[in-house]
């Protein structure tokens, strides 16, 4: 698995904070360093965070990762992006991982 799709663009509501869902700390972390840093130890070489509420907070969490690359979310999607993403994932046919 060299390969793996985040998606982070959700407004996290029901967590009653400004930040991103993905934002929020976790015993003083940001939850999505968590993941990175998981995907980053089993081998994962190249990471796609897909980006959209307030994403200028993600990206500067993830800055000092150097294997990231961003799509854009301009619009919430929700479920849509999901069904669309696993679409592409299986017309790929690759090692390509999705994480919801």
């Amino acid at each position: 698995m060299n390969n793996i799709i985040i998606l982070a663009a959700g407004k996290g509501t029901r967590m009653q904070s400004e930040l991103p869902k993905c934002a929020c700390p976790i015993l003083g972390k940001p939850m999505i360093e968590y993941l990175i840093d998981s995907c980053i130890e089993i081998g994962i070489q190249n990471i796609i965070v897909v980006v959209g509420y307030k994403k200028e907070i993600i990206q500067e969490i993830l800055k000092k990762y150097t294997n990231i690359k961003y799509a854009y979310q301009d619009e919430q999607l929700g479920q849509v992006m999901r069904a669309w993403l696993q679409k592409i994932y299986l017309k790929m046919k690759t090692d390509l991982q999705l994480l919801v």
